[in-house]
This record gives structure tokens, C-alpha cells and sequence, in this order.
């Protein structure tokens, strides 16, 4: 074998060795930035939505939910809408609004009302801001072509942001998951993966957010006997997704909440 020959296999096998160390291509990710922060400074605006919590093998359905909503700025935040919602196969829909610090249910034909800030509402997922991770948590980041010259990214997100998504699906998720005594230090989400779909004019119109949230129960104390604690390991997939519509939205019709039933918490 030539000196030559040999030089190149060397260069060719040191690239495929090294190729994929190198940073992410992020380079469209002030097209991200931009889309995100004129969705959240939109006036009226419509807002799809989808959420499904599966578990096991036979990925077996906790909870699906989906509906729409139409959120108003022009005097002061807010919002109506109506979901339907399986949780482990029973069955309801729901509609809810939002407006001057009162949220709004009717449920099963009880309206209900209960105080909460805007902040409060706006920090869990079905009710949040459009949002990015940090462009330095990018690892992978694709861009591929959609419908009427749109892009669509998918960006992997690496470091643990599990404090992060955990708030967006509230606390209600341990009892959700019929955990007795959920060992909160234990709760881990992994394989964060994040897509938006950005219109020609540079409107965002579509996101996705998917990933693994493990969750642990405590085991029993038993004397010398050191507990398995996959025994009582539960591993969800999430996967949300959320789609965006402006023109033409009207303000959200409310009703007159004075009439609901006044609850605590």
C-alpha cells in the first residue's frame, strides 16, 4: 500500500471517528427566536392543542386531551375554551375561560370559578407562552421544508430541564399517576425533544414538545432488605403539540362568571 493510500484511509477513518463531535448547525435559531417572541405578542389568537401521556410496553394511554382556545389582550388577558379529555378511559369535556384573575370551568353541568394570577395560569403547559430552550442546550437542530414554503425544525435538547417540565405539567401529575408517596428527588426527564413549523412570513404556527418523564413511588421500609426500585417505576411518554391561528380571531366571547360556584385553591 502507497504512503498516499495509507494517508488517506487514516483521514477517512479519523472522520468518521470525529465528524459528529462537532457544535450543532444553529444557525437558523434567530428565526426560532423571532417567530416565538411575535406568537406571544400576538393580540387574538387561536390555539390548538393535543397532549397524550402513555406508559408500558403496550404504550397505554393515562391521559389525552384535546380542544382549542382563543386568547385576547386588548383589555387585559384573556381567554375561552373547550377540551375534551380521556384520562385512563373515563371521558368528560370541559370548557374553561379566563379573564380579570378568575379562572372558569363548567364540568358535568357544575360551573365553577376559583382566583388565580395570570402568572399561575400562564406557567403550566396548555395555558403557556410559546418558549425555547437556550440555543447552548441545542444539540441536534434540523430544519426540513413544509406546506406554502414553511419550515419545519426539530431541535434535541440536551441538560436536565426536568424542574422545568415538570412545572408545565403541574404537580397533579404524581397523583395522576397513582403514586402513593412519589419519591420527587428520583423524577427524571429525558430525550427532550422540541419542533416548530414557522410560516414564509415568519409567523409561528405550529410547536411540539415531546420527552420521557420517569417517575418513582417509595417502597415499603423492610428491615435488611434493600429495596428494587424499578418495582416502582413508572415511565411516561409526553408529547404535546400546539398550532396558531391569527387572522381574523375575534376576542374571546366569556361568560359572566358571577355565576359560577366560588372555590378555594
Amino acid at each position: 500500500m502507497t504512503r498516499l493510500r495509507r494517508a488517506a484511509l487514516c483521514c477517512a477513518a479519523a472522520l468518521l471517528l470525529t465528524g459528529c463531535s462537532g457544535a450543532p448547525d444553529t444557525s437558523d435559531y434567530p428565526v426560532l427566536a423571532s417567530a416565538v417572541a411575535a406568537a406571544n405578542e400576538a393580540g387574538n389568537k387561536q390555539v390548538s392543542f393535543l397532549m397524550q401521556f402513555t406508559f408500558g410496553e403496550e404504550k397505554t394511554t393515562m391521559l389525552f386531551a384535546q380542544g382549542e382556545y382563543t386568547v385576547g389582550t386588548e383589555n387585559g388577558y384573556a381567554l375561552s375554551g373547550k377540551m375534551a379529555q380521556t384520562v385512563l378511559g373515563a371521558s368528560v369535556t370541559v370548557e374553561f375561560c379566563y379573564a380579570d384573575g378568575w379562572y372558569g370551568y363548567v364540568l358535568d353541568g357544575n360551573a365553577i370559578r376559583r382566583e388565580q394570577t395570570e402568572e399561575s395560569l400562564r406557567s403550566g403547559f396548555l395555558f403557556s407562552d410559546a418558549f425555547l430552550f437556550d440555543e447552548s442546550d441545542v444539540t441536534s437542530m434540523t430544519r426540513s421544508s413544509g406546506d406554502a414554503g414553511s419550515g419545519i425544525y426539530e431541535l434535541k435538547i440536551g441538560g436536565d430541564h426536568t424542574a422545568r417540565l415538570v412545572e408545565l405539567l403541574g404537580e397533579d401529575i404524581y397523583a395522576l399517576s397513582q403514586l402513593s408517596k412519589p419519591d420527587k428527588s428520583k423524577t427524571q426527564a429525558t430525550d427532550l425533544v422540541c419542533g416548530y413549523t414557522v410560516a414564509a412570513d415568519g409567523r409561528l404556527t405550529g410547536r411540539t414538545l415531546s420527552y420521557t418523564l420517569s417517575l418513582y413511588d417509595t417502597p415499603p421500609y423492610v428491615p435488611g432488605v434493600e429495596p428494587d426500585y424499578e418495582d416502582y417505576h413508572l415511565e411516561l411518554q409526553i408529547t404535546m403539540r400546539m398550532q396558531y391561528a391569527y387572522d381574523g380571531v375575534q376576542p374571546p366571547e366569556l361568560p359572566d362568571m358571577n355565576e359560577y360556584e366560588t372555590v378555594s385553591g
